[in-house]
């Protein structure tokens, strides 16, 4: 052990005290300490700053009153720490005012410097020595008694990491007369409650920052110079710290302007960086930027303070982190060319740190232009010339180069001329551009443009003109000119009839012409029109937009015309005679209105038609034969006095009418006929038996009115008798289900009578569905099989047929299908046909299979669909899907629907219809243990009554999860590896295969922390990104098992990269060679959501060598570094023991 004591002031020793030693041991001592003080002068005679004691100190701690009032001068309650370039300040503040000695007792107050970070006390918390620590400052008055203290600084000099009391000396003995009397070493002072020491870093081997551990202990004067005892010490009984010492933030700034030099009017972008090169965190960093006065504030990112725009606060810059600010400014438009603007930041923050940077950037000046436009007369009326005049001019401090005028004129006027031809025109005329080359400074020109307005306009729609003015390297400078247009809408409107007079009942054509024959055009232009009561709305052209007799246009454009035409049907009868008046009227938004009213004259008279029918023609003879009178005013007026006569052939008996007769059996008198439509008077006669065959019956109708208007008929009945003959056919014949069957009946007369209520009645087979009929019949039953038509009178020598358009049906069982029908008159059988058809129709099936998915994970369930559609026209039936499950991988799991036999390999359908599909859907289990890339096999076939379908045979791709991961090792502090070095790994989790393996129970990757080494706590990242070592999300480090563990997906051809580092143990075990490491993939490799499969990331055993993960550790004892005064203080130590040793033997 060697000490270094510092002395305040010369006194005597106390007696009672120390006890004394032989004179060999004195001399031995004295030659001891003669060699130490050469040592400590060695390092004393170093340059150093001034001690300056801090006005701030940093708070190591608190520890409890432990002893009673008497004690509380040494008595600990705050302990503190703090540091200069140059040295180490220690503070110890206690319950009372401190001291050297109180009520009888002695205070020695005493700080254990530990460099490495191992010290540690034996004892518990009942006193003890403390071990492993390099240094030990203390002060203590004890040499003389005098009030003054005296520092002493002791270390560890044979390494066994103890301060022993081997030569026993008491206080007062040998380490007494090592105090430290330069100042610039070590010194203590007292202050109030609190003892202060410093000592010089150089002299406790600290020369760059370092972090230390202390303990602080007061006790008693004696020579235990290790011992913590029961006085006092920290409550903790542990090692405090470790603490930074020499370490301060370091902050540099730098800025750049962007664009330099810059024009006036633009912005100015500044770029500050700012970065902490110091080994410590700067806090509440503050960054204050000072704008030059030619410019304005604009943007900034990021935001600076709520309220500034010039300032930044940053709470906390870590170490070795660049920072950036981006500033946009606007430099004033006013800035005269060659103004120089200066821009300047300074950063500080709370640690005394402070810097700053300026930058310059210089200002060129450049054109401005400046453009306007007038227009006269405004406002103006279209048709009116109406007269530009562009004023421009250059407002900057420089030639603007290359300047070219650009008008754009209305599209509603026409260019006549202008004051300078423009250089080129461009649509029509209405672009106009003048190039006028260099513009300089402060002159003013003009360019007058002459139009005429065109005609018409719309009222109040402006005409606007457009004009800019470009140059090199400038922005564009335009003016919108707008002038009002004054005009407004006339509209007239006329309207014309056609036929004029009009027919009663007739038809009456309006036609309406809507003309604007002002300047503006009309807009929302309404057109209503009111009929006359003695006509009816029908058609018109174009349609009303509401109700029958309102149109509306939205515009009417001036000159335009629109034009409405109305058809209306004028009533009858109306006396002849009659006005037939119409009003129309228009309106518009500009409150234009206008009307007009046209009359029609009718004319009318009655015309009176008569007609007559007969039934049944011929007719039998000694049967009743039925005369139709059909009579009607086809006129538009009333006919009146109406009276129509009948005459009877002399073969026929008059039996009944409806109406009865006015007079006799032959006369009917009507005292008003309107026109109104046809009437009827129905008349029933006997034909005499004796007529012979071939006898014409004649019958005469007349029929007349009081206004001499009358018509008349005659009607030809022939005696005979009928004969009816029925066929039919069908074609195509064989035909195919599904497709159209067309039978064709065909009827006729051979007879000389007519066959009345003659009946045809078709009986479709089954197995068709009818489709049409040439002519539809007048009744169907039994779901259109049965088809009945009423042909009524079927006169002699008539023939017709009826076409019937059928569908063959599917599913159809093939075979003959067999049609009927008959023919009959007044009910009685006439005749009848059959015809037979042959039907074609069979199954035909398709076969289908799929898989799903494809490809499918390794030990998941594989889907098979297995479709059966029957595109045939007959049913198949007894159809037997067989599955071979040929591929022994895959094991029956389930099925829809279930099969029909305990092997699970068969399903049948008893029958499947023309246009129905089968499906069976089949679940299997692929085997877990097959590869990426493997293929399984599956093969089906069918059967059926009608046909054998081959075997279908499906693949399907396997796919997992494959694992590839590799791991480095790296010494952060290069090799050799030694004590206290950092190694960091990295391990890339690659799936190569084609299945992801996802994130199931339990870790996916666990990696121990290797033997002898300790995690470096934040140092875990995954994929490149710091993750916190906290392990409630699943990964980061568990330190309960000093893992690294790290849960999710692994995807297919993804990788996680995942390092984080760990510190050698620096009392690494001596004999220690390798650190070694060894991480573990958890993965599911069938899909079955467990993670069942595991791979290494690197297995020593089988890795080449020398192994990525696997470091040689080199310890190596230390080697005192000693300078040339401490040379020259070991010989002399040498020398005295050597003096000694013949002393000695000379006394012998």
């Amino acid at each position: 052990m060697n000490m270094i004591r510092v002395h305040g002031k010369k006194r005597g020793e106390e007696g009672g005290i120390h006890s004394h030693k032989k004179k060999a041991e004195a001399i031995v001592m004295g030659g001891a300490v003669l060699a130490l003080l050469v040592v400590f002068f060695g390092m004393a005679l170093q340059p150093a700053a001034a001690q300056t004691w801090p006005t701030e100190w940093i708070l190591i701690g608190g520890d409890r009153n432990e002893n009673g009032p008497q004690d509380n001068f040494r008595d600990v309650e705050y302990a503190y720490y703090n540091f200069d370039d140059e040295y180490l300040y220690l503070r110890m503040c206690t319950y009372g005012t401190a001291a050297f000695k109180s009520g009888g007792l002695d205070g020695r107050f005493k700080w254990f410097i530990d460099l490495d970070n191992n010290m540690y006390k034996t004892g518990g918390i009942g006193g003890g020595h403390v071990v492993e620590g390099e240094y030990l400052l203390f002060v203590e008055d004890a040499n003389p008694e005098d009030g003054i203290g005296e520092v002493y600084l002791l270390y560890d000099i044979d390494g066994d990491g103890s301060f022993d009391d081997d030569w026993g000396q008491p206080v007062g003995g040998t380490y007494v007369t090592q105090n430290i009397t330069n100042l610039s070493i070590a010194g203590y002072r007292i202050s109030g409650k609190c003892v202060d020491l410093y000592v010089r870093f150089v002299n406790i081997n600290i020369s760059a920052p370092s972090r230390i551990s202390l303990i602080w202990v007061t006790d008693q004067e004696n020579p235990n110079l290790d011992q913590a005892p029961t006085t006092d010490f920290p409550d903790s009984g542990l090692r405090l710290g470790p603490f930074c010492v020499q370490c301060r933030p370091n902050l540099i700034i730098t800025k750049y302007d962007f664009p330099d030099p810059v024009k006036a009017g633009e912005n100015l972008t500044y770029t500050i960086i700012y970065e902490n090169t110091g080994n410590l965190n700067a806090t509440n960093v503050t960054i204050t930027e000072t704008y030059d006065a030619n410019v304005t504030f604009v943007t900034t990112d990021p935001s600076p303070d709520p309220g500034t725009n010039d300032t930044w606060t940053i709470a906390n810059l870590p170490v070795g982190v660049i920072q950036y600010i981006n500033i946009t400014v606007r430099v004033n438009d006013t800035v005269p060319n060659g103004t120089i603007l200066t821009n300047y930041v300074n950063i500080t923050s709370e640690e005394g740190v402070a810097n700053n940077h300026t930058v310059d950037t210089v200002v060129v000046g450049e054109p401005v232009l400046e453009i306007a436009k007038s227009a006269f007369p405004d406002p103006v009326e279209p048709g009116e010339t109406l007269t530009y005049t562009i004023f421009f001019e250059n407002l900057g401090d420089v030639t603007a180069v290359n300047t070219n005028l650009t008008d754009i004129l209305p599209q509603r006027v026409t260019y006549i001329s202008a004051s300078l031809e423009p250089n080129q025109t461009f649509d029509d005329n209405h672009t106009l551009v003048w190039n006028i080359g260099d513009l300089p400074p402060n002159e003013l020109r003009t360019i007058t443009i002459t139009v005429s307005v065109n005609s018409p306009l719309p009222c109040g729609c402006p005409l606007v003109n457009f004009v800019n003015l470009t140059a090199d390297g400038l922005d564009e400078v335009n003016h919108t000119e707008e002038t009002t247009v004054v005009s407004a809408p006339v509209l007239d409107i006329s309207k014309f009839d056609d036929p004029e007079p009009v027919e009663a009942g007739g038809v009456l054509i309006y036609t309406i012409y809507i003309n604007n024959t002002g300047t503006a055009n009309a807009t929302n232009v309404t057109v209503t029109e009111i009929y006359d009561a003695n006509v009816v709305f029908f058609a018109a052209t174009p349609l009303p937009d509401s109700g029958n007799n309102i149109w509306n246009f939205s515009t009417i454009n001036a000159s335009e015309t629109k034009t409405i035409t109305i058809t209306v049907n004028v009533t009858a009868p109306l006396p002849n005679g009659t006005l037939v008046l119409n009003y129309a009227n228009v309106t518009s938004d500009q409150n234009v209105t206008n009307q007009i009213v046209i009359s029609t004259t009718v004319k009318s008279a009655p015309v009176l038609l008569v007609e007559k029918a007969d039934w049944p023609d011929p007719v039998a003879a000694g049967t009743n034969l039925t005369y139709v009178i059909t009579y009607e005013n086809t006129g538009n007026m009333n006919a009146t006095n109406v009276t129509i006569t009948e005459v009877y052939d002399i073969n026929v008996t008059f039996i009944n009418a409806t109406p009865a007769p006015y007079l006799d059996n032959d006369t009917w008198f009507f005292a008003n006929l309107p026109p109104d439509g046809k009437h009827y008077i129905y008349i029933t006669v006997g034909v005499n038996e004796s007529v012979t065959n071939g006898t014409l019956l004649l019958n005469y109708v007349n029929i007349t009115s009081e206004e001499g208007v009358e018509g008349n008929d005659t009607e030809v009945t022939e005696i005979g008798e009928h004969e009816l003959v029925l066929c039919k056919q069908d074609y195509p014949d064989p035909v195919e289900a599904g497709n159209n069957l067309t039978y064709t009946v065909c009827y006729a007369n051979f007879g000389t009578l007519n066959a009345t209520n003659t009946t045809i009645t078709d009986v479709l087979p089954q197995g068709v569905t009818f489709v049409s009929a040439s002519f539809e019949p007048n009744e169907t039953a039994d779901d259109n099989h049965t088809l009945v038509w009423h042909v009524g009178d079927l006169p002699p020598n008539e023939r017709h047929n009826i076409t019937i358009n059928v569908s063959v049906n599917i599913p159809h069982p093939g075979g003959i299908v067999s049609n009927y029908v008959n023919i009959t008159a007044d009910g009685k059988p006439e005749g009848n046909d059959t015809e037979e058809t042959r039907v074609i129709s069979e199954p035909v099936l398709e076969f289908v299979k799929r898989d799903s998915p494809d490809p499918v994970r390794t030990g998941n369930l594989l889907t098979y669909t297995i479709y059966v559609n029957n595109t045939g026209t007959a049913n198949a039936t007894n159809v037997t899907v067989t599955d071979l499950f040929c591929d022994p991988n895959l094991s029956f799991v389930t099925a829809t629907p279930m099969p029909d036999d305990a092997a699970n390999t068969t399903w049948t359908n008893v029958s499947i219809a023309p246009g129905e599909s089968w499906q069976i859907t089949i679940t299997v289990a692929v085997n877990g243990s097959l590869a990426n890339g493997d293929i399984v096999y599956n093969c089906v076939n069918m059967t059926s009554d009608q046909t054998v379908i081959p075997e279908l045979w499906q693949d399907t791709r396997v796919v997992a999860p494959e694992i590839f991961d590799p791991k480095i090792a790296v010494d952060q502090n290069g090799p050799p590896l030694e004590p206290g070095d950092a190694i960091c790994y990295t391990a890339w989790i690659n799936n190569t295969g084609d299945a992801d393996s996802t994130d199931n129970p339990g870790n996916e990757f666990v990696d121990l922390i290797p033997e002898n080494t300790v995690y470096k706590p934040g140092s875990l990242q995954i994929n490149d990104v710091n993750e916190s070592d906290d392990i409630s999300d699943g990964v980061g480090y568990d330190a309960a098992n000093t893992t690294i563990i790290w849960n999710g997906n692994i995807t297919a051809g993804g990788t996680i990269k995942i390092r984080f580092c760990v510190i050698v143990d620096p009392d690494v075990p001596v004999g220690t060679t390798v650190i070694s490491n060894q991480g573990t993939v958890y993965y599911d490799s069938n899909g079955d959501g467990t993670n069942d499969a595991q791979k290494p990331t690197d297995d020593p055993v089988t890795a080449p060598s020398p192994d990525p993960t696997e470091l040689q550790l080199s310890i190596s004892a230390p080697v005192p570094i000693m300078t040339p005064i401490g040379m020259v203080a070991l010989v002399g130590l040498l020398s005295a023991v050597a003096v000694l040793r013949l002393r000695v033997r000379k006394r012998r």
